[in-house]
């Protein structure tokens, strides 16, 4: 374990750090991915829970990938959701600061993120914050430098508009970026009663409801509709007896596929089995079909030919 002041900068590191970093190298030296994923736990949370969760990922990967946890700290009570979504403001610059080592330090070809309920508010805040750090930057060179591959938000606790506001920033640093919405989601339907934010894991049933400019509007249906943005709506199911939840990235087999499947082999939705329909302003919404094993197995096997 190595400590990081909060003084700290990514140039100079303590030798408890340095050891850390020796580990993690051999690490992915070792794995055949070559990529470093960091996880960002949801709220009502503990340490013991989210390191099992991003271990129940690493498992389901064969054991190959490696896996940072980003563990905030959360209140680990449902009562005290609103403290949490404080945690995730006081530790965003913690993540960016994290971001930073890894992509000086780490190895990893490619540095993904995954991020699930509140831990999408935190990391869409840090990214936010990172990217307007190096809007003025070269963005290839910006891009060489922190090596993101691909950014996961499940059911995201973002609020919506700060989603949309901050997404200009970060997106082009990204090799692709998947969310998974639900407009049922209790989970985020409770966590909107406490302050009246749209979440963008559970987006208005009604889309033109959004108070945004025309241009938002053209902006945001040429990037969902382009190859590196891709939206998953999990409240489409027409297999019976089959339900996804709040929790699905890590209860829902289906889902868990599609996290390790998108995050290890970067394929686009449409070789991992999904299907999609046009949403709102003619934009592509993808769904797990009712054969989607079948049709992901398919994919994979002329993946290999």
């Amino acid at each position: 374990m190595g400590l990081i002041s909060e003084e700290g900068s990514p140039e100079e590191i303590s030798q408890a750090l340095k050891v850390f970093f020796l580990g993690l190298n051999q690490a992915i030296s070792e794995s055949p991915l070559k990529t470093l994923t960091i996880y960002v736990h949801g709220a009502n949370s503990s340490f013991y829970r989210a390191t099992a969760q991003g271990a129940q990922y690493r498992y389901f990967t064969g054991s190959k990938a490696v896996l940072l946890v980003f563990s905030w700290p959360s209140a680990e009570n449902i009562l005290k959701y609103t403290t949490d979504v404080k945690h995730t403001q006081q530790t965003a610059t913690d993540f960016v600061h994290l971001v930073k080592l890894m992509a000086k330090y780490s190895r990893a070809e490619r540095i993904h993120i995954l991020a699930y309920s509140a831990g999408g508010r935190l990391s869409g805040d840090a990214l936010g914050r990172l990217g307007k750090e190096y809007e003025k930057a070269n963005a290839e060179l910006i891009r060489k430098k922190f090596r993101f591959g691909q950014l996961y938000l499940t059911s995201s606790d973002e609020d919506l508009y700060e989603f949309i506001d901050y997404l200009p920033r970060y997106i082009h640093l990204f090799k692709g970026i998947t969310l998974t919405i639900d407009k049922i989601d209790s989970v985020l339907g409770f966590a909107k009663i406490t302050d009246g934010q749209l979440r963008l894991g559970r987006p208005p049933r009604d889309a033109g409801s959004l108070d945004l400019t025309d241009a938002q509007n053209e902006w945001l249906t040429k990037v969902i509709n382009s190859s590196n943005f891709n939206i998953i709506n999990l409240e489409i199911n027409k297999i019976p007896g089959f339900k996804f939840s709040h929790s699905a990235w890590y209860e829902n087999p289906w889902v868990s596929t599609d996290v390790i499947t998108t995050l290890n082999l970067g394929l686009s939705p449409e070789q991992r089995g999904l299907e999609k329909y046009k949403g709102y302003l003619d934009r592509d919404v993808w769904y797990f079909p009712p054969d989607y094993l079948k049709k992901l197995k398919t994919s994979l096997l002329q993946r290999k030919k």
